[in-house]
């Protein structure tokens, strides 16, 4: 399936799969297509999202947002890197940017706040440094309240033992091919291309899919010059925001979430939102005009930290 993808000049990460049998069905999956079903009976039309170049810009369109936003009672969800943290070459060189630490700090003292991140719990908290948020690690497989109560998906576990495995097999085979980075991680496997030759790319990417196809508790995904192997359960930043929201507010309908993100596994928690929620994309063209699910759009970390200030700004005169 990933070589056919490639032949249609086709990215598994942003392809659908109509499998026409259970088994390829989860093959589809393990090897991170973006949507798979197994026969044309699970196919559902839904409306297209708009272009990133086609969304609304945030801050031009402040007067808009704060009329959604104002007298409502939120619950804010963020993701990490490439939203409060620009993207750089190598994951620990990553900083959030100069004035998230402030910003997340007024809002928590205002709403509850949480960060949905693909690094690992540990590693998240670390790097935001802001104690009174929720964080939740491993695209949401474990988190911790800001009471430090701490829990983790109760079927991740099954596939560390295959993450370790998986992670010396990658390590082995990626050694040589400059630039190529493999970053083990508790509940995922993730090889960063960032600096890899263009040419060499698929590389990194044929190789994480045969590693990974060797572990059926594994299911590759990919994202901003990343590929990355985690466990085989049907969980994402979508379902883990829902998680989150109800542990946060509890059979409480009126609380509006707002999810901030800038990379396609912050796709599945925009479009879990929904109507009921507010969305925002830190926009980039890695993948191109890529669709979005959000609302709005801003340019950099640093424009959404002003977006977050104004949220305050709201809550405060409310």
């Amino acid at each position: 399936l990933v070589d056919a993808a490639r032949r249609l000049d086709a990215d598994p990460a942003t392809a659908a799969v109509v499998a026409g049998a259970p088994a390829a069905a989860d093959s589809a999956r393990r090897a991170g297509f973006a949507a798979v079903a197994a026969d044309a009976a699970g196919v559902a039309l839904q409306p297209v999202p708009r272009a990133l170049s086609a969304v609304p810009d945030a801050l031009s369109s402040w007067d808009t947002v704060a009329a959604l936003l104002r007298d409502r009672r939120l619950a804010v969800f963020l993701d990490f890197d490439g939203t409060l943290s620009p993207i750089v070459d190598r994951p620990d060189d990553a900083r959030m940017t100069p004035s998230g630490g402030p910003a997340l700090a007024r809002l928590s003292a205002l709403c509850p706040v949480a960060i949905v991140s693909g690094r690992d719990l540990g590693d998240v908290r670390r790097r935001a440094g802001v104690p009174s948020l929720w964080y939740a690690g491993s695209h949401g497989f474990e988190y911790v309240s800001p009471d430090g109560e701490a829990h983790e998906h109760e079927q991740a576990g099954q596939a560390v033992a295959a993450l370790a495995e998986a992670e010396q097999q990658l390590s082995a085979r990626l050694r040589d091919l400059p630039g190529a980075i493999v970053e083990n991680k508790r509940f995922a496997l993730a090889a960063h291309y960032r600096m890899v030759a263009e040419q060499r790319a698929t590389e990194v990417i044929d190789a994480v899919a045969e590693v990974g196809a060797q572990y059926p508790v594994l299911r590759m995904t990919g994202g901003r010059k990343v590929a990355e192997l985690r466990p085989n359960i049907d969980w994402d930043k979508g379902k883990a925001l829902h998680w989150l929201l109800e542990q946060i507010a509890p059979d409480d309908g009126d609380v509006l979430p707002l999810y901030a993100g800038d990379d396609l596994t912050d796709e599945d928690a925009l479009t879990a939102i929904g109507e009921r929620g507010f969305g925002v994309v830190v926009r980039n063209y890695e993948l191109g005009d890529r669709p979005t699910a959000a609302h709005v759009g801003v340019d950099d970390p640093e424009e959404f930290c002003a977006v977050l200030e104004r949220v305050s700004d709201l809550l405060e005169e409310g």
